[in-house]
């Protein structure tokens, strides 16, 4: 292949990936892995103060176990929470829960007013110590509401306690005082009531009050922890002043209380949702509060989170009709839009689009009526304050200005209520939905929003079949262009021949693409591909790197079972290391063996076909190891003539004494095949002549298509053919040139034969025979050939 072109397989893999990426990006395989892309960038971002004045009074565990109250919560609790943030100068309050049916059942709330023991003993400046022993309490203090506390002063000084009693509170509200006890299991005596302790109240309707002189309104309603407008007159209306001695007057709990409050504060939303049949798309129905909470509240919105394919939430539905048809039916806003447009004071588009809405003089982006979060951190990241505190007083009296001006959001945060969703600051620290919907506000005032052009399906839960995420081709636009675009760079890629550049241009391109996602995200608030493109890049790269390797690794196999059949497996391994380079045609100096069986027609005269084979097969294979040993290699067998050659394919300075070292061991296994031969019974009066010669030779692979071999051509071979034939004349068994002898006279005993004008010769050759290796014992001695 010429340098810089294109093999058709690469071309052919590339196109296979990027149909194969197209096809998982349209049928949204690739969407969890974009969303968990987006995590990360959420992740490096990192948290961020939000940029509203959002603050969440939650539904927490520790108000559950610190209130006795189970859920759901009485609505006279709610009453009393709207009551409390109104008071404390909330600009707009949103319960992040449903009322869809009416309160039944539940009892009414008061939390215990008055002061408690070390209120008294800090009045006197006393110590509580001393408050404790002049009046033999306990180590608790405990005292009664309308107790006569002695107080160690100078002079002595009497208090009587100002705080609410079980038997006053079971008078005013019409209970016994054992119902009331046992309404709150935690009391064993009446005197266990202290300031700030929240007592269910078993009454489950109104209650009737008989004004006496010098009550009001707003002291009646105090009296009953609730809201002005839940204190009704003869007529039902909300009581006015003055009060007349002897009125009787009707207070509200329950639903009452709470619309009561509701209405009071002027400011509050509630919410609710569009139910439809997601099967066919079809509205069934608008699940709103009760009327009369509807009737009092500020506004109405819906909720709708859900788990995108990744598993946590990333939108949540910014506005719903009751039609199939967008352009039809009634339209209702998340009630994070409606508070931003209350909070504002800018209107929102009575019709709203598919990708965005009117807010106001500003635009808001939509995917498909969804909106995108702009999350500004984990769980925690949006001031929360506990619903107990809030309506015990605790809260306000130790910041009067924790709730003024601010937009506060009431809702669960105990896992218990199950409303908790893995965002994209993690999976393990799962966030409340109150949180959730803290985060979609605050991305609407502050205009931050996020825009989706991932190619991710922008409706988490429309258009999904089975684990298939299937929805608009222009939603998949971005990421399908990514992978095109990635399937051309990896086609460039393969353009560069140097390995070593090409991955580190390959990494190049990843890391720019990792950076480019990043600033897109951190800086234009984008999200864009990552995933998509980046493994269409990767493995358009790796997908033809590999079948190169197949290929390569299938040639390197071929190439061993030829070069297997002439010299060692280990020579082998290391000629496919060197590369093809190794096997072509050139000139090189090697040693060239001769070898032949002397006696080997009159021993297969006394031989059946069948003996004579296996036996010329065992006496070739033996050679064959002795010679892959010594780092030969085979040429061919003709007969009982083995022909090799040291050197080639792999070249080796000492290949004439490994050539020697081979012929006096080929001897040496010889004449071990004698002896077991002769101990089978078979012919054995057999003699081998080997003759050697080191010359610069052709060597490399000859041949046609069909059929190659990898031999040796020369005069050189020639020359070393008949060195072979000498070895009769000159009864030696082992005959070297004058050639081979001058590369290994300081390593053998070697004399002088003769010299010799062969065939093809001009001038005599000098020939020598091979005695041993120098100091070599008798046994490994070549000796001469019988006659």
């Amino acid at each position: 292949m010429r340098p810089g072109s294109l093999r058709r397989q690469s071309v052919a893999l590339i196109t296979v990936v990027v149909i194969a990426m197209l096809a998982a990006g349209l049928t949204g395989l690739l969407d969890g892995l974009e969303l968990q892309a987006v995590n990360l960038a959420f992740q490096v971002r990192g948290a961020q103060p939000p940029r509203s004045p959002v603050v969440i009074v939650a539904i927490d565990d520790y108000t559950f176990a610190n209130s006795g109250l189970q859920w759901p919560w009485p609505r006279t609790y709610f009453a009393q929470l709207v009551d409390q943030l109104a008071a404390g100068g909330a600009r707009l309050i949103a319960l992040d829960v449903f009322f869809r049916e009416p309160e039944l059942f539940k009892p009414a709330v008061y939390t215990v007013q008055g002061e408690s023991f070390l209120d008294i003993a800090q009045r006197y400046g006393v110590s509580a110590a001393d408050l404790r022993a002049a009046n033999q309490l306990d180590n608790a203090g405990t005292i009664c509401g309308g107790q006569t506390l002695t107080i160690p002063t100078q002079p002595a000084q009497t208090h009587v306690v100002l705080r609410d009693t079980l038997e006053g509170l079971a008078a005013r509200y019409h209970v016994s005082l054992a119902d009331l006890l046992n309404a709150n299991p935690s009391l064993d005596a009446p005197c266990q009531i202290t300031p700030g302790l929240l007592l269910q109240i078993p009454v489950f309707g109104p209650v009737t009050y008989t004004a006496v002189a010098g009550d009001d309104v707003a002291g009646v309603a105090g009296r009953f922890q609730v809201n002005a407008l839940a204190v009704l007159d003869e007529a039902g209306q909300p009581a006015q002043d003055p009060l007349t001695p002897g009125q009787t007057l009707t207070i509200l709990f329950g639903d009452g209380a709470f619309a009561a409050a509701v209405r009071s504060a002027g400011n509050v939303v509630l919410n609710g949702e569009v139910f439809k049949d997601f099967s066919g798309d079809e509205f069934i129905e608008v699940r709103k509060p009760v009327r009369a909470l509807s009737a009092a509240a500020a506004g109405f919105g819906i909720t709708n989170i859900q788990h995108d394919a990744d598993g946590a939430v990333h939108s949540v539905l910014a506005w719903e009709n009751t039609a199939r048809d967008p352009a039809q039916g009634e339209v209702y806003y998340t009630w994070p839009v409606v508070l931003a447009s209350l909070y504002t004071g800018q209107p929102l588009a009575g019709r709203p689009a598919l990708d965005r809405f009117q807010f106001g003089e500003q635009t808001v982006r939509l995917d498909r009526k969804f909106l995108r979060v702009n999350f500004r951190g984990p769980a925690g990241t949006v001031p929360v304050i506990s619903a107990l505190k809030v309506v015990n007083g605790d809260q306000i009296r130790e910041d009067p200005d924790a709730f003024r001006g601010k937009i506060v959001l009431i809702g669960a945060t105990s896992a218990s209520l199950q409303d908790i969703y893995p965002t994209p600051f993690g999976f393990q620290q799962t966030t409340s939905g109150v949180e959730v919907m803290a985060n979609a506000l605050d991305t609407v005032l502050s205009g931050e929003t996020l825009t989706l052009w991932s190619g991710v399906c922008a409706a988490p839960a429309e258009g999904v079949a089975g684990f298939l995420r299937l929805c608009a081709l222009g939603e998949r636009t971005p990421m399908l262009l990514s992978i095109l675009i990635s399937g051309g760079l990896g086609l460039l890629l393969l353009l560069i021949r140097e390995p070593t550049r090409a991955i580190l241009a390959l990494g190049g391109l990843l890391a720019a693409g990792v950076a480019l996602w990043l600033a897109a995200f951190l800086v234009g608030r984008t999200e864009i591909p990552l995933v998509a493109p980046l493994v269409t890049l990767f493995v358009a790269f790796a997908a033809p790197a590999v079948e190169r390797a197949v290929s390569e690794e299938l040639e390197k196999r071929r190439v061993r079972g030829i070069f297997e059949l002439f010299i060692s497996p280990e020579m082998v391994g290391q000629l496919i290391d060197k590369g093809i380079d190794a096997m072509r045609g050139k000139r090189a100096e090697l040693t060239i063996l001769f070898s032949d069986i002397r006696g080997f027609t009159t021993m297969s005269e006394k031989m059946t076909p069948e003996e004579l084979v296996a036996t010329l097969n065992e006496y070739l294979g033996v050679m064959t190891e002795v010679i892959h040993r010594h780092g030969g290699t085979v040429d061919k067998y003709e007969g009982d003539l083995v022909m090799a050659f040291f050197g080639a394919p792999l070249w080796y300075p000492d290949h004439a004494e490994r050539a020697v070292r081979c012929s006096i061991d080929m001897r040496l296994e010889l004449d071990r095949l004698r002896a077991k031969w002769a101990a089978e019974g078979k012919p054995s009066h057999l003699e081998m002549g080997i003759g050697l010669n080191s010359a610069e030779v052709f060597v490399g692979l000859v041949g046609s298509g069909r059929r190659v071999n990898y031999t040796v051509m020369g005069d050189g071979v020639n020359l070393a053919s008949r060195v072979q034939d000498l070895t009769k004349d000159l009864q030696w068994p082992l005959l070297i040139t004058e050639f081979t002898y001058a590369q290994v006279k300081d390593q053998f005993d070697i004399e002088f034969g003769e010299a010799r004008l062969v065939k093809g010769k001009t001038v005599p050759v000098g020939m020598y025979k091979v005695l041993g290796e120098k100091g070599a014992p008798a046994e490994r001695r070549v000796r001469a050939l019988f006659t």
